[in-house]
């Protein structure tokens, strides 16, 4: 219950930003700005008519095993001035026993800006649809809300985070998993950057996951980027180690 009412008052919180944001979002002219490959979802909205497709590869390895999955789509639709709709498309995820496909996941994602100078702020409001297969993704509509931000810190560096809450309402004793991510972003051109990032995974009756994780991203051109992110686990519970390599494009104009 605590953490509904945290959630809850940070959504209302938002809402009432919103109501006095001047909103400040890409346009066709902008280059490409992504979600992956980080945690924390603190990419602008993507333009007004504009489609953006997020696509990677990943491995992951724990407990002896190693996991793999692709093609981590998102496909993301530029709706409103700062307000996109977005879906999650399902992964072909392998590993030893088992393989399958995850949920699709659609969401709305709002930016709002206007706020102290450096400051951006977003809600992410979705749900993991009972699409992919029961024993990866649950038994039923699995909802979420994330609530990214990020500050600029000027010369190039940028601070940004996020926490998120699903929950499983159909799956008996499943508590909801709440995830914080933390990063901080270096511009070394304008075209490449480098990150270094800190993700908690928490979940009630089970260990906490604790993970550090590095990468960064080179827009070779204004409509294209190429990404990647290597990271380890902290504590027994968390992943030994887990890789992912992404490409991204867009396309403006298109609606």
């Amino acid at each position: 219950m605590i953490v509904v009412a945290r959630l809850l008052l940070g959504a209302a919180l938002a809402a009432i930003l919103a109501t006095t944001a001047r909103a400040d979002c890409l346009s066709a002219e902008d280059g490409i700005a992504t979600d992956r490959p980080t945690g924390p979802n603190t990419s602008p909205a993507v333009p007004q008519g504009s489609v953006q497709v997020e696509n990677g590869v990943g491995a992951l390895h724990l407990r002896g095993s190693t996991t793999y999955d692709l093609p981590e789509t998102r496909v993301r639709l530029g709706v409103f001035s700062c307000t996109e709709f977005l879906a999650d498309l399902p992964d072909y995820t392998h590993g030893k026993g088992f393989a399958g496909a995850t949920d699709l996941s659609p969401a709305i994602k709002h930016q709002f800006q206007g706020l102290p100078d450096g400051l951006t702020l977003w809600t992410t409001v979705g749900v993991a649809l009972p699409t992919g297969d029961k024993t990866l993704s649950g038994r039923g509509p699995a909802p979420y809300i994330q609530l990214p931000a990020t500050y600029d810190l000027g010369s190039g560096f940028t601070l940004n985070g996020m926490y998120s809450v699903t929950f499983h309402p159909r799956d008996a004793g499943d508590e909801p998993i709440n995830q914080t991510s933390v990063y901080l972003d270096r511009a070394l051109t304008e075209t490449t950057d480098m990150f270094v990032e800190y993700m908690n995974v928490y979940q009630p009756g089970t260990a906490t996951q604790n993970m550090v994780d590095f990468g960064g991203s080179w827009r070779y051109s204004a409509l294209r980027q190429l990404d990647f992110k290597l990271g380890f686990g902290v504590n027994r519970a968390a992943p030994d180690w887990y890789f992912t390599l992404g490409y991204s494009f867009r396309f403006d104009q298109v609606f």
